[in-house]
């Protein structure tokens, strides 16, 4: 978790650091767009490889070799002469990055049992919110010019790395020697729940930090304030991790994910109406972010939940990519549906996603207790039974 906060701090400045760089060497916004989809690519490409990596390399060394690649590439970037040599650039960072990430989630779902598992997943999730959300922070004591803030990111990602060098010792393994991306592939479909949300949290996620802005400015709130939205939606991100975690533990994961989804489009329904009154419009975003994140957290605790640690790594990466591949989508959907109807354009097209999401619970989805899988998974009568109680657990 020590690690996962510095690599999430490093994150979360280097996204903005590259984008000022960029702006200040001239380059178009669109420009700057391809640079950050090759992030983005390198974690689609790359992301189904991870496991079979982790099993030939060990743990501790496939996740030095994500932070060599990260910080290597963080200290060429401000010395690339030309455009092909910063996407390349960009590319080993999302290299680097994907080792990190979904090693970092794999270890930790390894550790808990059920009784406990939500609630160490939203520690995580919050101790990796609060270092991207914190990142910016570091450009503001480093500025964003020069090679200054591009070698302290690179320093982080070191310190970032001493507490698995020490710990590696306890280090699970949690590649398999099958492992492949075809095996990959195989968990899209074996956790067709889990996935889905991972895919509707990166497409809600992308589309708010992406135009929620725009959207705002387009309601009359001056840009300046409108930036501070984001932020705003951030710190629900982070901030109400535990107590959804917590939730995780005691009810249904499914049924919390359905209410997670009411409350999120609760909250879409009331944000017109915030712009007019400035006390009902921060609170909503921040409890927005909040439901957001929360499908992150309870779809990893679901996973944890569904595969043994053998598999956690093929199924971490398959989620990790179902993210990804809604941060692509979402802001391409948001902003078609900006440009059809410019004020309520991000907000229809969040709430499409959230209800079709919600119908989907509802229609095909059967009750899944924390303890145990779902009674569609189950091979008896009995085991339907305990498994709606919240108080049973079950072995693997």
């Amino acid at each position: 978790m020590a690690s996962a906060f510095g690599v999430g701090l490093t994150i979360g400045m280097s996204q903005p650091l590259i984008a000022l760089h960029l702006e200040g060497r001239g380059y178009s916004s669109l420009t700057i767009g391809i640079v950050a989809g090759a992030y983005s690519a390198a974690i689609l490409l790359f992301g189904p490889f991870v496991p079979a990596i982790v099993a030939r390399m060990g743990t501790v060394r496939t996740l030095a070799l994500g932070s060599v690649l990260a910080a290597g590439a963080l200290i060429a970037f401000p010395f690339a002469p030309g455009l092909p040599l910063i996407i390349l650039l960009r590319f080993v960072m999302g290299l680097g990055n994907a080792c990190d990430w979904i090693i970092s989630e794999t270890w930790i779902n390894t550790l808990p049992d059920e009784a406990s598992r939500g609630r160490v997943v939203a520690i995580y999730a919050t101790i990796w919110g609060a270092g991207t959300t914190g990142g910016p922070a570091i450009l503001w004591l480093t500025g964003t010019a020069g090679s200054l803030p591009f070698l302290v990111g690179a320093a982080l990602l070191a310190v970032a790395f001493q507490p698995v060098l020490a710990a590696r010792r306890l280090a699970p393994s949690i590649g398999r020697t099958t492992s492949s991306p075809h095996s990959v592939i195989r968990f899209l479909s074996a956790s067709p729940l889990p996935i889905a949300t991972g895919i509707l949290c990166g497409f809600a996620e992308a589309s708010v930090f992406s135009l929620f802005p725009i959207h705002a400015t387009a309601h009359g709130m001056v840009a300046e304030r409108a930036v501070l939205l984001a932020s705003a939606f951030a710190l629900g991100n982070f901030a109400l991790q535990a107590p959804i975690g917590w939730l995780a533990d005691r009810l249904s994961r499914r049924r919390l994910l359905g209410g997670i989804v009411i409350m999120a489009l609760a909250c879409l329904s009331i944000i017109p109406v915030g712009f007019g009154t400035a006390g009902l419009l921060w609170p909503t975003v921040i409890l927005f972010g909040g439901a957001i994140a929360g499908l992150y957290t309870v779809g990893m605790v679901m996973l944890g939940q569904r595969h043994s640690a053998g598999d956690l790594a093929g199924a971490s990466t398959a989620f990790i990519l179902a993210y990804t591949v809604g941060m692509i989508v979402g802001p391409v959907a948001s902003g078609a549906a900006m440009a059809l109807w410019p004020e309520q354009g991000l907000l229809v097209a969040l709430a499409l996603v959230l209800a079709v999401f919600l119908v989907g619970i509802l229609v095909f989805g059967a009750p899944s207790g924390p303890r145990g899988r779902s009674r569609g998974d189950s091979g008896s009568k009995r085991q339907r039974k305990t498994e709606e109680a919240p108080g049973h657990a079950m072995g693997r």
